[in-house]
């Protein structure tokens, strides 16, 4: 897992290690990363409500929690500025993803809710 790909176009392959030791590569592939606008997640893990801070203001768009099946938990449309406190109190303990869609683009990051 690439927990910190770069922007850009990044290149990927496996290697498969046989138990004999022999090994072979994947063909490889690329991924198109976009910049995330430098969203952090404060604290992460969180408890009780996290912040969202941006490097930069972004236009009206929609903040979206889904839960590790893939249901929406948390969707609301704000204006993104700087810093957004997002509670969390209806949350169970486990991992989330934040989804932040603007102007046709998406930024997900993963954190924690303990």
């Amino acid at each position: 897992m690439d927990n910190a790909p770069n922007p850009g176009i990044n290149y990927y392959r496996i290697k498969q290690i046989d138990l004999d030791g022999k090994f072979s590569y994947s063909r490889v592939a690329t991924v198109n990363f976009k910049a995330n606008f430098g969203i952090r997640i404060t604290p992460n893990p969180a408890t009780d409500f996290f912040m969202i801070s941006m490097n930069a203001n972004l236009n009206p768009g929609t903040v979206r929690i889904f839960d590790p099946g893939g249901r929406l938990v948390f969707k609301k449309e704000m204006v993104i500025n700087t810093s957004v406190k997002i509670p969390l109190s209806d949350l169970r303990t486990g991992w989330y993803l934040l989804e932040i869609q603007r102007d046709g683009e998406k930024h997900t990051q993963k954190f924690l809710k303990q």
